[in-house]
């Protein structure tokens, strides 16, 4: 034991660890650790379909879920499970990489911590990778200094001197200064903890020692942001770690910081050729190389005699009868008797050979040796291995530990396998890689797993700095965006198009019931026909409500996040309908009704505001690069088939009671009914993540500027592209309240031989025929060119306005189902195109607003004002059609405008 140093260690650590950068980090030991990571990885997608890992699963799920990703699997988890479940992933197969010196499992802890604190905090990918040798650095360190006394007295390392080395890479990741991450190394020293009681009965704990390691880590780091106070000399104190867990071995403190950032202890990390114990590779190296040199087979073997040093000996040999007898693949791992048999009945030690068929084969059953001959200690020697052939004499080979070099060594190597420099491993590395591969079950998952593996670390959404690294800031850390469950692009494009369809369900059913009954019943005193125009002037309240709500939520969508905006939007448009349906009338309440009726209509106008844009972006975002316009779709789908259920709702109810009933009540029905849609809707965007283009871009602008995208650079830098896009929003608008819902209105007075119930099952029919249309556009916008099918349709709807409308004058219903029919064909090719291009407009940081703005400002206008305006000059004329097709025909002029605004726009982007 040494003298304490005047400076505590923990101290030394964390002022080494504060001021390093990637870019003084050698450039050997960066290439190795990215070797390491790699390496890491793949175990852990071997490890995905194994009963160990779905266990671990269900047990973490209890926990419930969160934003954080684990490796190769859907789950999405809390940060202290996430980086539980990864290590056990990373540490499952006993196949994770060892440092020799310290007998550690590094990358095990280190590398799901580093992933679990740099997801929460937005770090980069060269924060992580620095966080990561940092972790894997001191982990080593402080293991090394026991000379392998943890393993003697019963301490599993890699639970131990882990947790400290988790602990500076979790506090490095979190903003944490010199003082902070001293502080975590205090702390997580009463944590830190496993023991090796495993070995008697082959348990499974010793896969949760690095995950625990992991899940101290993230915990000390949390305190030691809020200044707790840990004891300073934690390692080297009289009842610190080394004190206490070394039980009066000797240990020398300084070799903790020795050469601290000039030595790299790193570099000393082999990755694993077989998937068990490190103490049985010799004796598996040995065995292997003597079975190849001599070419003799399981049925030449009389039997096999290990020698070994107490120290590992007692890990793979006691107690002899379990190891002669394993119970599982984890047993066997650690059976040097299975191990031996194994190599010589089938001439190679993969995971195949840890498999249930492999542990009741009578040829490796019968192999195994009688006993585990130990040396005595004080004179380690490099085990060997006898290997007696039936009539022939025995062969010797040596099984060497590491560093040794024996005088005349069958197998000279003064590295482990699997260590940097070692020429040959580097090529087994390939072959230990796809020695799990043999073991999984069918050719499918192996493909899987090739493919996947490329795509793990991208799928953590970490943003990605300069090849030298940014260096993180040592202040607060970065606030965490909150995120849901992990679903497939598809399934949260899905989800959008639901949430949509809620919001629209909700808004449409007020327009039709302004145009049915809100006049008599809410403006009595007016002329039927003013009573209707009052109503559906309520109706376009909501649309000048929609910039404010578009500003509102586009805040919160590009500061907060896409997810807590669509919330927040879902909840009002749900409480003010729900409120609609319980309001009472002009009879009832006077004047207050009207007004409590307005309010409520923009409180509508204000979510439904903020729900456009979002919904896009969420599923344009995650959507892949060639198909954002088939996603994109999915939203306007929603629109379409929000019709198509109000539509279906208010026919059902007007057809099933009398029109009385009907005015008396009835109307209340959808109102109500839409309290279920909306717990629906919020199920489904509860369950949505934050979309990675947006998490990178926060992060991104935080590490720059210090704060969170402003609203206000949306109109001093993008105001061209909220023209553009506001202009390209009026012909699918026009098309949506003047030849769809807009009949409801105008047949009712002027075309009396269509009823209203002939309107509904014509918007019906429309609008299931839209649903099929939408998709087809979609599919076909990215690769015809979406600004030229937007065009095209713009010239249908111009050259389709009158001929829709004199087709509805004829009074029967199919004339005004066809010019319905015609007219979806261009609002479906808007639907596949519009949205994916104007979220192109903008850039993540304002897309949110920039989206929401367009949409508010375009349906303010096509939707709201020249609509209502055409049905007030339709009154003066005597019931002419004319204004209204003069309507479609301008807004159809407005949207080839747009096109040509928005082309312009992005060439001289591209140009700059």
């Amino acid at each position: 034991m040494s003298p304490a140093s005047t400076e505590p260690l923990a101290r030394t650590v964390g002022e080494f660890a504060a001021r390093v950068r990637l870019g003084d980090v050698p450039p050997d030991v960066v290439d190795r650790a990215r070797h390491l990571i790699l390496d890491a990885v793949g175990v852990a997608l071997a490890a995905g379909d194994h009963e160990f890992t779905r266990r671990a699963r269900r047990a973490l799920a209890r926990f419930g879920t969160g934003d954080q990703p684990v490796l190769g699997l859907p789950d999405r988890l809390a940060p202290r499970e996430a980086a539980m479940l990864n290590a056990v992933l990373v540490h499952g197969l006993d196949f994770d990489d060892t440092h020799s010196g310290s007998v550690t499992h590094v990358s095990a802890s280190a590398l799901p911590t580093a992933l679990a604190a740099a997801v929460q905090h937005g770090r980069s990918t060269e924060d992580l990778l620095l966080a990561y040798i940092l972790g894997v650095e001191i982990s080593a360190r402080v293991g090394q200094v026991s000379r392998g006394g943890f393993h003697t007295v019963g301490f599993h390392p890699t639970g131990v001197a882990g947790a400290f080395g988790s602990a500076v890479a979790a506090a490095k990741l979190s903003g944490l200064d010199a003082d902070g991450i001293t502080a975590a190394q205090e702390i997580v020293g009463s944590m830190a903890s496993g023991i090796l009681e495993f070995l008697a009965e082959g348990a499974w704990t010793k896969r949760l020692h690095p995950g625990w390691a992991a899940n101290s880590a993230l915990t000390a780091v949390a305190f030691a942001a809020e200044d707790w106070p840990g004891p300073p000399r934690v390692y080297e104190g009289r009842h610190g770690l080394y004190a206490t867990h070394l039980q009066g071995r000797e240990w020398d403190a300084a070799e903790l910081v020795r050469d601290l950032g000039t030595r790299w202890e790193l570099l000393e990390t082999a990755v694993k050729p077989f998937p068990s114990c490190h103490f049985t590779h010799g004796f598996a190296d040995a065995v292997l190389a003597l079975r190849a040199e001599a070419g003799f087979g399981a049925a030449d073997v009389a039997r096999i005699r290990c020698f070994i040093h107490p120290t590992p000996g007692a890990a793979v040999c006691d107690p002899i009868e379990r190891k002669r007898a394993p119970q599982d693949d984890y047993d066997a791992k650690f059976s040097l008797p299975f191990v031996a048999a194994a190599c010589v009945s089938r001439g190679r030690l993969t995971l195949a050979e840890f498999t249930d068929e492999a542990l009741g084969d009578r040829e490796i059953l019968e192999l195994r040796p009688a006993r585990g001959h130990r040396r005595r200690p004080g004179k380690p020697v490099p085990a060997r291995v006898f290997g007696g052939r039936r009539n022939r004499p025995p062969r010797r080979t040596q099984a060497l530990p590491p560093r040794s070099r024996p005088p005349r060594p069958r197998r000279a190597a003064a590295v482990p396998r699997g260590h940097p420099r070692e020429v040959h491993r580097q090529r087994g590395t390939a072959r230990g890689r796809r020695a799990p591969a043999r073991a999984l079950p069918g050719r499918a998952r192996r493909r899987a797993c090739v493919r996947r593996s490329p795509r793990v670390l991208n799928s953590l959404s970490l943003p990605a700095n300069s090849r030298g690294g940014t260096p993180m800031p040592e202040t607060a850390p970065a606030r965490p965006v909150v995120t849901g469950r992990p679903l497939s692009p598809a399934r949260i494009a899905t989800s959008s198009m639901i949430g949509t369809l809620v919001e629209i369900f909700d808004f449409i059913v007020y327009a039709f019931m302004a145009a049915l009954v809100f006049g008599p019943l809410f403006f009595p005193a007016a002329s039927p026909w003013m009573g209707t125009l009052a109503a559906l002037g309520t109706h376009a309240v909501a649309f000048g409500m929609r910039p404010l709500g578009a500003l509102l939520f586009g805040w919160l969508g590009d500061t907060r996040g896409r997810r807590t905006a669509l919330l927040g939007s879902m909840l009002l448009m749900g409480t003010a309908t729900v409120a609609i349906g319980l309001l009472p009338t002009f009879a009832t309440a006077g004047l207050w009704a009207p007004v409590l009726l307005v309010a409520f209509r923009m409180l509508q106008g204000l979510a439904v505001g903020g729900e456009w844009g979002g919904a896009v972006l969420v599923a344009v975002e995650h959507a892949p690069k060639r198909r954002r316009s088939l996603y994109g779709s999915f939203v306007q789908l929603g629109t379409v088939l929000g019709i198509a259920l109000a539509s279906a709702v208010v026919l059902l109810v007007s057809t099933a009671v009398s029109a009385d009933v009907f005015r008396a009540w009835g109307w209340r029905v959808p109102f109500l009914a839409s309290a279920l849609l909306v717990v629906l809707g919020l199920v489904l965007r509860k369950r949505l993540e934050e979309t990675p283009e947006f998490v990178a871009e926060l992060a991104k602008h935080e590490a720059t500027t210090g704060r969170r995208p402003k609203v206000r650079a949306v109109f001093r830098d993008h105001w061209r592209e909220l023209i553009a896009g506001s202009l390209m929003w009026s012909a699918p608008c026009s098309f949506l309240y003047v030849l769809m819902t807009g009949l409801v209105a105008y047949t009712k007075t002027y075309v009396p031989s269509l009823s209203g119930l002939d309107v509904q099952l014509g918007l019906l029919i429309t609008s299931l025929v839209l649903a099929g249309l939408t998709v087809l556009s979609a599919t076909r916008a990215d690769r015809w060119g979406r600004e030229r099918l937007i065009s095209w349709s713009g010239v249908l709807l111009v050259v389709w306005a009158f001929p829709a409308f004199w087709l509805v004058d004829t009074g029967a219903f199919g004339p005004m189902l066809l010019a319905m029919l015609v007219g979806s064909v261009c609002y479906a090719a808007f639907n596949g195109a519009v949205p994916s291009l104007m979220a192109d407009l903008f850039p993540v940081a304002s897309r949110y607003t920039g989206c929401g703005l367009c949409i508010a400002f375009g349906t303010a206008v096509a939707g709201g004002i020249l609509p209502i305006a055409g049905l007030a000059v339709v009154g003066e004329t005597g019931g002419s059609s004319a204004p209204l097709s003069l309507t479609l025909i301008l807004c159809g002029v407005l949207t080839l405008a747009g096109v040509a605004l928005a082309r312009r726009t992005r060439q001289e982007q591209t140009a700059a």
